[in-house]
């Protein structure tokens, strides 16, 4: 057999070329995040992460050409709630002579509780299941039953029902999505804790990066409460890496502003060891402080240096941070209380809204999307610098 003319498609997932693809919080953060970071996965991201798989030979027999997918926009997953929600509709008509209306409602009732960014629209189809077939199946024997034409279904958010018009009859059907459930277990206390450790983050990334953070949110989708304050991508240099670490730190740092230090919780461990490992890359990888320029990091016996010499400057160096970052948060006091009262209350907060009270406290920032990179103009720069051969030392 002449297979010459054959195309041979090879599908799987990578999700070693993904970096969100095992993010915990993904329930709660927004599916145009993920789909922006996903859109930036290339074929050297792609040869890379088969390379974890495969022999280099067994990678070159893949080729170039591939066929990289980005997870799905929000308006994605919308369309594809609101196409099975009519499917259901005509199908419902054709079956019983049943006109069915569904109210948007419950097309969002189906997108919180469905969604799952990096999982695809397997959840979503059960999701729908969930909420929309199982219910409805006892709504169209009612309505049959009452030789009723016509069924109008819509979501009670705040009383947590269905509630179902069936022909003269009103239905309501008590309902709390099962992904609903667990973002309403946080305690209130809880809530209003995270919530103004996720408000010292955002203060600190607004006032030193002029940036609204694309995602704010203190209550989510987990069994152990927690919250995310979701950043740009940010080009790293000698001042961000400071800045960084301060951001990292502000959340603990904003609790003891509020409640007092002894009131302080422990959820901010992880925030400090990003910033160590911050304030260590900083002095032992890239050289950035003058009394060590040598690289501590390499793991050559010949050419290992004593990193332990570094770790007097690396613990005096996040202590600076510290001061620095609680005489900001202390300066924005107000801005840091009136932006976590606000998220206490809600669990999460949109953009605008964050821009809206930073502009209210006198901070003025910028919303950007989740394609952009905060980078030093450095082509300006360039373009401005005068590099004639007298200038030059």
């Amino acid at each position: 057999i002449n297979h010459a003319q054959t195309l041979v498609i090879i599908s799987g997932n990578l999700d070693e070329a993904f970096s969100v693809a095992r993010d915990a919080a993904e329930a709660d953060i927004d599916a145009d995040i993920f789909h922006a970071i996903s859109s930036k996965v290339t074929l050297m991201d792609v040869k890379n992460a088969l390379l974890r798989k495969f022999r280099p030979e067994q990678v070159a027999r893949f080729g170039n050409i591939h066929l990289i997918y980005p997870s799905l926009r929000k308006q994605d997953f919308q369309a594809l709630i609101n196409r099975e929600i009519q499917r259901i509709q005509q199908e419902t008509t054709a079956r019983t002579g049943i006109d069915l209306t569904v109210d948007d409602s419950i097309a969002r009732l189906i997108y919180r509780n469905g969604v799952f960014p990096a999982q695809g629209v397997r959840p979503v189809f059960s999701s729908i299941t969930d909420i929309l077939d199982v219910n409805l199946s006892n709504l169209l024997l009612q309505a049959l039953t009452q030789a009723a034409d016509k069924i109008v279904l819509s979501y009670d958010t705040p009383a947590k029902q269905i509630v179902a018009q069936v022909g003269e009859q009103q239905v309501k059907l008590a309902f709390e999505g099962r992904v609903d459930q667990i973002r309403a277990s946080n305690q209130a206390a809880v809530t209003a804790n995270i919530s103004v450790h996720e408000a010292g983050h955002a203060v600190l990334y607004m006032v030193l990066f002029n940036l609204v953070p694309m995602q704010l949110q203190s209550r989510i989708a987990n069994s152990y409460a927690g919250g995310f304050t979701f950043p740009h991508q940010i080009y790293r240099t000698k001042q961000t890496l400071l800045d960084m670490i301060k951001i990292f730190l502000a959340g603990g740092l904003a609790e003891e502003v509020v409640f007092g230090a002894t009131e302080a919780s422990i959820g901010r461990s992880h925030d400090r060891e990003e910033a160590t490992i911050l304030a260590i890359d900083y002095m032992r990888r890239y050289g950035f402080d003058d009394g060590f320029q040598a690289c501590y990091v390499l793991e050559s016996h010949a050419h290992r240096m004593k990193k332990e010499i570094t770790d007097t400057e690396v613990e005096q160096m996040i202590a600076a941070q510290v001061q620095l970052a609680r005489a900001l948060l202390l300066k924005h006091k107000l801005l840091l209380v009136d932006l976590a009262q606000q998220l206490s209350m809600t669990g999460k907060l949109e953009v605008s809204v964050i821009a809206a009270l930073a502009k209210a406290h006198g901070l003025d920032v910028t919303i950007q999307n989740e394609s952009y990179l905060h980078v030093p103009a450095y082509d300006q720069q360039l373009d401005s610098a005068n590099l004639s051969i007298d200038n030059c030392p």
